[in-house]
């Protein structure tokens, strides 16, 4: 059984706005999609 450690951020601007990222077409997961910053290993 594969073990996952993952992370996400959404940062936040002084001005209160949130910062996130836009995925890429060539995404092997949720392409296009809006996610927070992060990523993940496997332990």
């Amino acid at each position: 059984m594969k073990k996952v450690i993952g992370v996400g951020v959404i940062l936040q601007t002084e001005r209160g706005t949130f910062l996130l990222q836009e995925r890429n077409m060539n995404a092997e997961l949720h392409p296009g999609r809006i996610a927070p910053f992060g990523g993940g290993i496997e332990k």
